[in-house]
């Protein structure tokens, strides 16, 4: 990572914002894996020499994601290693020989005077809901059935026209009868949004059987948490 412009500081925050939000890594190679538990990976940042620069000067501050919460970010040099794993935890390294400095709390009104203006320009997180059915079948429960006004609201306030519908099953069946179970409840609930007026090009279906479970569970068990559609607005 060598930035070589006057706003190098604003880009490495805007980069630990959307790792901290659980999205892609920027970092040239992730050392661990992405976690199939759902838990934020650690992510390794490397400074690399720049010939150009003798006395570069990075700035990195762990934001948190909308619900408060971060990963954990490993900053490492040839000089040595810091970690952060609280939010608003910031580092700097002023050479590539030199260690991160140990890493210490900004304030949210420093990180604001200082990031704001790319802060500001970063598009609003995407939303998720998930919505739950009943036993072996595409019929929703009836709190996730009271969902549907609040995520029409959603679509409606962001004028969103990027929208994704992800079917799931859980594994009482075959693999083959839960693939086919989770596009049916995939396709029930992008008909209670375009019967509710949402244009069916803005609408992405997808359905994963149950390769994707919230819960995991041995073969032909039933959990309710994994009979799902979640719904992703951006």
């Amino acid at each position: 990572m060598r930035p070589n412009h006057p706003w190098q500081k604003t880009m490495i925050a805007f980069l630990l914002l959307v790792l901290a939000s659980g999205c892609a890594s920027h970092s040239p190679r992730p050392e661990t894996p992405p976690s199939k538990t759902g838990e934020t990976p650690e992510v390794i940042i490397r400074l690399i020499r720049d010939p150009v620069r003798t006395r570069p000067q990075h700035q990195m501050v762990l934001l948190p994601n909308a619900e408060g919460r971060t990963g954990r970010l490993i900053v490492r040099t040839s000089g040595g290693t810091q970690t952060m794993d609280r939010p608003y935890l910031a580092t700097e390294i002023t050479s590539p020989d030199a260690a991160p400095s140990p890493p210490a709390e900004m304030s949210p009104e420093t990180v604001q005077r200082i990031f704001g203006a790319a802060l500001s320009a970063l598009p609003d997180s995407a939303v998720h809901i998930l919505l739950y059915f009943q036993g072996t079948s595409s019929v929703l429960i009836p709190e996730s059935t009271e969902m549907i006004p609040k995520i029409i609201s959603v679509i409606e306030q962001r004028r969103s026209s990027d929208i994704g519908i992800a079917g799931h099953a859980d594994r009482t069946g075959s693999e083959s009868v839960n693939l086919k179970l989770s596009r049916e409840r995939a396709e029930s609930v992008r008909r209670l949004l375009t019967d509710a007026g949402i244009p069916s090009e803005h609408l992405d279906v997808h359905f994963f059987g149950d390769k994707l479970p919230l819960i995991p569970t041995p073969n032909r068990v039933s959990e309710p948490r994994n009979r799902r559609v979640e719904v992703i607005i951006r």
